[in-house]
C-alpha cells in the first residue's frame, strides 16, 4: 500500500518535535521501512538530522559545526550496521600537565592513544592527578608510518647493514633510533633517495626541536603543548577502550584512570569537571563526588561495583578477570553538558596488564578526549627502582568506534 504524503504537510517544528521522542533504532529499524516519505523528509532537513543526532548523543552541537544532514544520517546508519567492526580512532595527545620522565622525548604523551606493546611508553614526571588531552588528528600514527617507510626501504636494499639497521629499528623504535640515522645515511647512501621518509623525518625533527626548546625556555616542566593538527568537522562514536598498563620496565603502572569527552570545544587540562575527580582513588571517593554533583553529572550506565548497584542501568557480577578491577561507565544521554566523564576504572595489583572496556551502549561521541591519570601501582621496590618518588606509567589507552564526517 502506497504511503500517503502526510508528513510533508506538517510544519517543520511539529515534525521535529515528533522525532524528538524517538531514538535512532526506532527510526531505522521500524519507521523508514514502512514509510518512504518519512525517510525522505528526515534526509532533506539538516535541522531534523541534527535533532536526531543530538538525541542519539544526549548532547547539543554548537553552531560552529558545518553539518550536512544526509551525511549524518548515513553515518549513523553505518555506525549501527558495523558496530562489531569498529576502527581505531585517531586521537593524538597534544597537551598535558604531566611532563615526561627525565625530560626525554620518548616518554612524551603524544602517542598515548596509539596501541603499542613495548616501545615508548608514556612516563610522567613525579606526582599524581595528571591529565592528557587528545584530539582527532592527522598526526595519529605518524611514527608507525615512518617505521613502515623505513623498513620498506631497508628491505629493498641488498647491503648486509640494512638487515642490521632494520632489526635495531624494530626493537628500539623511531624515538630511540634517531641517533643511528646519521649512520644509515653514511653507510647506506642510497637511503637518501627516499624522499617520503625524509619529509616525514623532517616534520618529526621539527616537533622534537620545539619540545627541546620548550624545556630549555620554561621552568615549568609539567605543562606542555604541541601542534595537534586536528581533523576538521569530524566526530567519533566511541564504542570500546583498550587500556594497556604493561611493560617490562614500568615500575609505576597506572592504577586509577578516568576518561572524559567533548564534542564542541577543547576540554582543557584544568577543566572544572575533570578537576572535580582529583584524588578519586576509591569507590567511596567516587560515590561521594557523584552524589555531591548529581545535578549535572550523567547517570552511571554500567558498573561492577556492588555499592553502586542501585545507581546504575546495568550491574555486572564480577568474573575472574573483573576481580582485579572496579569500573564505572557513564551514559551520555540526558545530559547537555559538553564535557562528560566516560569511565572510571581502578586496577588492583599488577597481574592484569590489559583490559578492554565495552562502551557501546553509552552512546559516547567525541572530538576531544582527556585521560586523567589519578595514581599508580608502586612496584619500585619489586623492580629495584631507586627513584625517590613515584610517577605514573602507561603503555597506551586506545579508543575504537566509528568516525562521522559531518560535512561534504
Amino acid at each position: 500500500m502506497e504511503a500517503k504524503n502526510n508528513l510533508s504537510l506538517l510544519p517543520l517544528s511539529t515534525l521535529t518535535e515528533i522525532i524528538s521522542y524517538l531514538d535512532i533504532s526506532d527510526i531505522y529499524c521500524s519507521l523508514i521501512l514502512v514509510n518512504r516519505e518519512f525517510y525522505k523528509t528526515i534526509q532533506s532537513s539538516n535541522h531534523i538530522s541534527k535533532t536526531l543526532f543530538e538525541n542519539f548523543l544526549g548532547r547539543k552541537l554548537s553552531a560552529n559545526w558545518n553539518i550536512d544532514g544526509k551525511l549524518i544520517i548515513e553515518g549513523l546508519k553505518l555506525a549501527f550496521r558495523t558496530r562489531e567492526k569498529n576502527v581505531l580512532l585517531p586521537f593524538y595527545g597534544f597537551r598535558g600537565n604531566c611532563g615526561c620522565d627525565d625530560d626525554k622525548f620518548e616518554y612524551l604523551f603524544d602517542k598515548v592513544f596509539e596501541p603499542r606493546e613495548t616501545r615508548d611508553p608514556v612516563c610522567t614526571r613525579i606526582g599524581e592527578d595528571f591529565e592528557i588531552e587528545g584530539v582527532l588528528s592527522h598526526n595519529f600514527g605518524r611514527e608507525n608510518k615512518m617505521m613502515e617507510s623505513l623498513t620498506n626501504s631497508l628491505n629493498q636494499m641488498n647491503s648486509p647493514m640494512s638487515s642490521t639497521f632494520k632489526d635495531m629499528l624494530l626493537s628500539l623504535g623511531i624515538r630511540n633510533f634517531q641517533h643511528l640515522f646519521h649512520m644509515i645515511f653514511i653507510q647506506l647512501p642510497e637511503f637518501n633517495q627516499n624522499n617520503d621518509f625524509q619529509e616525514q623525518l623532517q616534520k618529526y625533527q621539527q616537533d622534537k626541536d620545539v619540545f627541546d626548546k620548550y624545556l630549555q625556555l620554561n621552568t615549568d616542566k609539567y605543562n606542555i603543548e604541541i601542534n595537534g593538527n586536528p581533523i576538521q568537522n569530524t566526530l567519533s562514536i566511541i564504542e570500546r577502550c583498550e587500556i594497556n598498563r604493561g611493560g617490562e620496565y614500568l615500575t609505576c603502572p597506572v592504577k586509577t584512570i578516568m576518561a572524559f569527552a567533548s564534542v564542541n570545544e577543547a576540554i582543557g587540562i584544568h577543566n572544572p569537571i575533570v578537576s572535580m575527580f582529583n584524588g578519586c582513588k576509591t569507590t567511596a571517593d567516587l560515590q561521594r563526588i557523584l552524589y555531591e554533583n548529581k545535578n549535572f553529572l550523567p547517570r552511571i550506565n554500567r558498573t561492577n561495583v556492588k555499592s553502586l548497584e542501585q545507581a546504575t542501568n546495568y550491574y555486572e557480577e564480577g568474573g575472574e578477570e573483573e576481580e582485579s578491577i572496579e569500573y564505572v561507565t557513564f551514559s551520555s544521554n540526558g545530559n547537555n553538558e559538553d564535557v562528560i566523564p566516560l569511565f572510571w576504572i581502578r586496577f588492583y595489583g599488577d597481574n592484569l596488564k590489559k583490559y578492554s572496556l565495552d562502551l557501546r551502549d553509552s552512546n559516547f561521541s567525541a572530538r576531544y578526549v582527556v585521560l586523567k591519570l589519578i595514581d599508580c601501582e608502586n612496584l619500585m621496590e619489586k623492580f629495584g627502582d631507586d627513584h625517590g618518588a613515584t610517577n605514573i606509567d602507561l603503555q597506551c589507552c586506545s579508543f575504537y568506534g566509528q568516525m562521522l564526517h559531518l560535512d561534504l
